[in-house]
């Protein structure tokens, strides 16, 4: 902030869009996404026929 204080704003503001945008339901959210994709169960391999 010392070196572009100009520019600290325009950092902010770009974190805070990309953020928004990157996690839409927050952190909560993606600790849910993660807690789902846990939870699931490992897809049933079939044996190969020929």
């Amino acid at each position: 902030t010392v070196a572009f204080p100009e520019y600290w704003l325009f950092f902010l503001g770009l974190m805070f869009v990309v953020v928004t945008l990157w996690l839409p339901q927050g952190i909560v959210g993606l600790y849910g996404k993660l807690t789902q994709r846990l939870r699931q169960p490992a897809p049933v391999l079939r044996e190969a026929t020929t």
